[in-house]
């Protein structure tokens, strides 16, 4: 990773107690976000904690990491998703649930997969 031109950013969504007004400590998932500026892309890894299971910023960083690339994107066009509903995270969500946003191309397995769970898991906003 050239720190010059290469950035990861990291987010985390998790449920939400409306009662308690904090994050669930059970389920959610890790976002890795890998922006390389000199060739303007940006790709995504995630992990997924099972709603079961203790939800661990650690052990999901180190797991996304290891994981595999799900999709690249254009960066500049990622962006204008990101400014338009509100980071990151909603902006490939957004991705992911309106066909147009990804130009056609249809969900990968693990996109399938992750949207499932994140919809059993209450995670949408």
């Amino acid at each position: 990773m050239n720190t010059l031109t290469e950035v990861k950013v990291i987010r985390f969504l998790r449920p939400f107690n409306v009662v308690t007004g904090y994050p669930e400590n059970l389920g959610g998932v890790t976002f890795i976000f890998f922006l390389d500026y000199e060739k303007r892309t940006l790709a995504i890894r995630h992990a997924i904690c099972s709603a079961t299971d203790n939800f661990q910023k650690k052990l999901g960083i180190n797991t996304a990491l290891n994981a595999p690339f799900v999709r690249e994107f254009d960066l500049d066009y990622f962006s204008g998703i990101a400014d338009l509903h509100g980071g990151f995270i909603d902006a490939y969500l957004q991705i992911l649930t309106d066909e147009s946003d990804r130009k056609g191309v249809a969900c990968s397995p693990q996109e399938t997969f992750l949207m499932k769970k994140i919809c059993e898991q209450g995670l949408l906003r």
